[in-house]
């Protein structure tokens, strides 16, 4: 499961903020599942998160259209159909982590960080892909929870779950965007073993058949 693909962070609108300055949507390649970037991510909210800081940089930040992401990528190397040298890779990451699929539920820290915000990446679009994307990670600020998605999941999802909206999006193959797996409140986070019991039937279940 090394390459797990997730969908790892998402901010939604706090205090009545526009959304696309209280979301965070980077698209992750790498450890999506509960024991790596999961816990990356309870990491954070537990023991690293100034909530304050956290809000201002999110208010600072906006992100980045995509025509000026792809020049950005073509700067690089990466040629139109967006294939690139791994020298020219290697350099984007270096250069501009927070756009990169190895940075994963690291864009928490990297956000808090730069107070003064930041360019950032919306792939909220992937949510709807239940088949590949395997996991995503859920900080809802307004309602004051951390929430953990799985995907593959083959019942279409109903009116009130989080992802319906994109339901126009899913794939025709039989898989439905990801869905609630687990929820905790802001103020009582689990603990590490807490938080991987709660995902040992989805993990079980995960893997689709072809």
């Amino acid at each position: 499961m090394l390459g797990a693909s997730i969908l790892p962070t998402m901010f939604f609108p706090m205090n009545g903020t526009p959304d696309w300055i209280a979301r965070v949507e980077p698209y992750g390649q790498w450890d999506g599942y509960p024991e790596g970037q999961g816990i990356t991510v309870l990491t954070f909210l537990r023991d690293k998160m100034d909530l304050e800081l956290f809000k201002e940089a999110l208010r600072n930040s906006s992100y980045i259209p995509s025509e000026e992401l792809t020049a950005l990528w073509k700067q690089y190397g990466a040629d139109e159909n967006g294939l690139i040298t791994m020298e020219g890779l290697d350099r984007m990451t270096e250069d501009h982590p927070e756009f990169s699929r190895n940075t994963g539920a690291g864009i928490l820290e990297m956000v808090q960080n730069h107070s003064e915000g930041m360019k950032l990446q919306d792939s909220i679009d992937f949510a709807a892909d239940g088949l590949f994307c395997e996991w995503a990670w859920v900080i809802d600020l307004d309602a004051g929870t951390f929430e953990g998605y799985c995907g593959f999941g083959q019942t279409p999802l109903a009116e009130n779950d989080r992802f319906y909206f994109l339901r126009d999006l899913e794939e025709d193959n039989g898989y439905h965007g990801v869905r609630l797996a687990a929820k905790w409140n802001l103020d009582a986070l689990p603990t590490d073993e807490e938080f991987l019991a709660a995902f040992k039937n989805d993990e079980e279940e995960e893997t689709p058949t072809f």
